[in-house]
């Protein structure tokens, strides 16, 4: 495959020959090609286009090519993938390189070009630029999805991959589940990183699909896990990756709910300014993947209208700066206080978690709220009035 093949450059410079020259070969190599003949027309071109690369004059007439890349930088500014930029010029002394490369090139080709170091340049800058477009593809199927509130159940989420990566090792679901009831998840897999982002996506696909067809949230697990289990024999080694999981199955209508967790701790409620701690002493199954036919109990609870019930990662399993628990010592007074829409109250949550996390054991932090509106107040009129 040529090094262009299906992708789009334009080529500004005031040089028809010049032009001319650049298009000719960036054909060959594949490109569809546009032309821009000053500064003006470059920016237009770009915003129109946005192209796969752009070779760009830096001494052009209306606006030069240094003026033209800050205009391409901030039109582009926020994207994942931007257009590869390489300055033709002749100015191409050290400090011009240094001024192009700050304000955004991606590389420098100085007139006259051997058409070989040409062709080696673009061909880097458009296999950097493939390789983000292709590292974004799989932040996008691995990043977590949104999650809307069903009528009767308000819901928010919020995953935070640490060190602000696109995607991490934790898992959010929340799927419509038969008879009325709606099955959340929240899990984590080992590690950090593509591989532990990936083993978390195929995993949340394995809880989502099956949580449309079975309420049970032990059912739920037990079937993942049968799915996500690891013959050694045939894989030596993937045998200790695990996920650990909780999933919580709610009838909004009634405010019954049920959950079964696999190695992860247990939804937290929250009622009327009192706060039930996740049962971290609960009887609960082993983490998916690491046995075939496992049992995962179930506990069973109610949701009164206006009650909450917050799941986490084990980001939150923390020594805070002063040296308490967050679980045990920040968590429960930051839930007893917290507001009533679960909106603010994930983001008072993740805000204390800030405030206290001493940052020593950095990790993945998810959070997911569900909560049942309150019952509306009808007044009713004064007798008499």
């Amino acid at each position: 495959m040529q090094v262009g093949t299906g992708l789009v450059a334009l080529v500004a410079d005031d040089d028809a020959d010049v032009r001319a020259l650049l298009v000719h070969q960036l054909r060959r190599w594949g490109f569809t090609t546009h032309e821009a003949v000053d500064g003006h027309e470059a920016i237009a071109a770009v915003t129109r286009l946005s192209p796969h690369l752009v070779l760009l004059d830096v001494d052009m007439p209306g606006a030069d090519g240094l003026t033209v890349l800050a205009a391409v930088r901030r039109e582009q500014a926020g994207r994942p993938v931007q257009s590869a930029v390489l300055l033709v010029t002749a100015q191409a002394s050290g400090d011009d390189v240094a001024r192009g490369l700050a304000a955004g090139a991606d590389d420098y080709v100085r007139k006259p070009f051997h058409l070989g170091e040409l062709q080696q340049r673009v061909s880097t800058a458009v296999s950097r630029a493939r390789r983000l477009a292709d590292l974004e593809s799989v932040r996008a199927a691995v990043r977590q999805p949104r999650v809307p509130s069903r009528p009767g159940l308000d819901v928010a989420a919020t995953s935070r991959p640490v060190g602000g990566a696109g995607a991490g090792g934790d898992l959010i679901a929340v799927v419509d589940a038969p008879d009325g009831h709606v099955v959340a998840v929240l899990g984590d897999a080992m590690g950090h990183g593509p591989a532990a982002a990936a083993h978390a996506t195929y995993t949340r696909t394995l809880l989502s699909s099956t949580a449309r067809f079975e309420p049970d949230p032990g059912r739920v697990l037990a079937l993942a896990n049968n799915a996500v289990h690891v013959d050694p024999d045939l894989a030596p080694g993937l045998e200790t990756e695990f996920v650990t999981a909780c999933v919580v199955s709610v009838q909004p209508a009634t405010g019954l709910f049920r959950w079964a967790s696999a190695g992860h701790s247990g939804p937290w409620q929250v009622e009327a300014g009192a706060v039930t701690p996740g049962d971290l002493d609960a009887v609960v199954g082993p983490p998916l993947g690491l046995g075939l036919h496992t049992d995962y109990p179930v506990r069973h609870g109610f949701l009164r209208p206006g009650g909450r019930l917050l799941l986490h990662s084990d980001a939150l399993a923390v020594r805070t700066r002063t040296g308490a628990d967050f679980l045990d010592d920040v968590l429960p007074g930051v839930l007893a206080r917290g507001s009533d829409d679960v909106e603010a109250l994930l983001e008072e949550v993740a805000a204390s978690l800030a405030v206290h996390d001493d940052g020593r054991h950095p990790d993945d932090t998810s959070l997911l709220v569900l909560g049942r509106p309150p019952c509306p107040v009808v007044e009713q009129p004064l007798p008499g009035a």
